[in-house]
């Protein structure tokens, strides 16, 4: 069981049985059947920690900034996955269709608003501790905005990756 108050792990090692494959501007753009199960199971893993954060904190209100710190460290990472495997799927699948286009930028703005405005939260974190904040009201807050972003990935970003991704490897398969 993970705990905050036994320290935090690197950076560099929150994630390193899960990095893909270095990325050049030669990789080709793939669906990846099993990458949507391992996301999930990153977002389970993600509020298990917060959890975890919420209760440590009653115990010692310091660890806030740390335990937000690396629930930030781990939320940038799902990010940088999403990016990096998601994002271009579904942008090769559509990138004939302006209409599908648009839309799809306007999804990734809204996603991007609710990461960033998740992110502001957790750092507000350690504000809260050193000035006396509500840190239950603020918890809450950040508990509510990490629902909202995983269940708009969940059911708007990974079906349409699964969708698109599906459409993109139909060809091979049937050359």
């Amino acid at each position: 069981m993970f705990s905050f108050a036994r320290g935090s792990k690197a950076r560099d090692e929150l994630w390193r049985d899960a990095q893909p494959a270095a990325l050049s501007l030669q990789t080709k753009v793939r669906y990846e059947p099993g990458l949507l199960p391992r996301l999930v199971r990153d977002y389970d893993e993600l509020e298990s920690r917060f959890t975890l954060l919420r209760a440590e904190v009653r115990d010692d209100p310091r660890l806030a900034e740390l335990a937000g710190q690396n629930c930030a460290a781990r939320l940038h990472e799902l990010r940088r996955r999403e990016a990096l495997w998601l994002y271009p799927v579904i942008a090769c699948a559509i990138a004939d269709d302006v209409d599908a286009r648009r839309q799809f930028l306007q999804l990734r703005l809204a996603m991007l608003g609710l990461a960033r405005r998740l992110l502001r939260r957790f750092d507000q974190l350690a504000g809260a501790v050193h000035d006396g904040g509500d840190l239950p009201a603020l918890l809450d807050e950040i508990g509510d905005e990490l629902t909202e972003y995983r269940n708009r990935n969940e059911s708007e970003i990974f079906p349409l990756y699964e969708l698109m991704g599906r459409a993109l490897a139909a060809p091979a398969h049937s050359a």
